[in-house]
């Protein structure tokens, strides 16, 4: 949480949820393309070796 110094909690701003949960959804939308291309390539590869 933010403090500030009195050292009480600050309720985070509707601006600063917005910007944690898209940096959130960032993150998992480039998890899922990397797993996308790992499985690409490996099918790739099956079909070359065939």
């Amino acid at each position: 949480m933010n403090t500030n110094k009195y050292g009480q909690d600050i309720p985070l701003t509707k601006e600063e949820i917005a910007i944690r949960g898209y940096k959130r959804r960032n993150l998992v939308l480039g998890i899922i393309i990397i797993i996308l291309i790992i499985i690409i390539g490996i099918q790739i590869g099956v079909m070359l070796t065939r």
